[in-house]
């Protein structure tokens, strides 16, 4: 059993219906879990609160994220039952709902079920082909630089390294001119692996929906 924080990162509005699975959730897990509800601007701002609040109880062995416009399955965390030794960070199977028109303009359906799943190749973020995913699945994990930071969970010890070594442990890499560069899901999947040589492993057993304005209620209907 594990003690974990688990933080509902919100720059708007939280729908009712995520939070009656995170009480299911909660209730029905074997681990010791506190829900913290974050609600700042920039995500990057609010994820960081949550790591000084995470830090500041020594007795808490991950630290999880799920957003406001995320919905897991109900047992989503069942994650860390059986979480090898070896992975420091896992994340849900992340994928987004997209409108009949943003799919024409991609390769629809790939798109659709990896889109927040790349890997790093000469410094930049790509999505992973199916070739890459067979090549990079180990058991019920794959490995990945970036899987979006929608329902993800990371070892004490590496949320300390990141601390340390970076003064944060995400960032959205904003240029002198303010113009926003890399996400703060893509900054951390980056650092994490070029710095510490992590890999973010996504469970292919625990989909996550990213839903954005759909009500959710209506979608597990």
């Amino acid at each position: 059993m594990y003690k974990v924080l688990l933080n509902v990162c919100s720059t708007g509005k939280i729908y009712n219906e995520l939070m009656l699975v995170l009480m299911y959730a909660k209730n029905n897990s074997k681990h010791n879990v506190t829900i913290n509800i974050q609600k700042e601007y920039p995500i990057s701002y609010n994820m960081n609160l949550c790591v000084d609040l995470f830090l500041q109880d020594k007795s808490y062995e991950w630290l999880a994220f799920v957003e406001q416009d995320n919905v897991p399955h109900l047992n989503f965390l069942n994650i860390l039952d059986d979480v090898p030794e070896h992975i420091n960070i896992v994340s849900g199977w992340y994928n987004t709902i997209r409108t009949k028109e943003e799919a024409k303009e991609t390769d629809t359906q790939l798109y659709d079920e990896f889109t927040c799943m790349s890997i790093l190749q000469d410094g930049v973020q790509h999505l992973m082909s199916p070739e890459l995913i067979k090549k990079n699945k180990v058991g019920n994990y794959i490995a990945c630089n970036n899987s979006g930071n929608g329902c993800i969970f990371i070892r004490r010890w590496l949320v300390e390294k990141m601390v340390e070594t970076f003064g944060c442990c995400f960032s959205e890499d904003f240029n002198l001119k303010g113009k926003r560069g890399m996400s703060q899901d893509a900054w951390f999947g980056k650092q994490v692996y070029e710095v510490f040589g992590q890999y973010i492993w996504v469970d292919v057993r625990q989909r996550v929906y990213h839903i954005k304005e759909v009500w959710l209620w209506n979608f597990m209907k």
